[in-house]
């Protein structure tokens, strides 16, 4: 089965992201860079969830794990 590109940290491309933390918790609307300084800090990496017109969601989380946690 291929797998399925994610979009990651730099590729992302938005003005404004609504974050959420790797707890699932809604952080709220902010723009990217800050959401990317937040991601940074924690040492975790943005990952894009959902991209429509008005709304972009991305997720702070470790994509390491997350590999292999679908691998497993």
């Amino acid at each position: 089965m291929k797998e399925k590109r994610r979009i990651l940290n730099n590729d992302i491309r938005a003005t404004s992201v609504k974050l959420i933390d790797d707890e699932w918790e809604n952080l709220g609307t902010m723009d990217l860079a800050e959401a990317r300084e937040k991601a940074k800090a924690l040492e975790l990496d943005l990952m894009l969830m959902w991209r429509s017109w008005d709304l972009t969601i991305v997720k702070m989380l470790d994509y390491g794990k997350f590999l292999y946690r679908q691998k497993k």
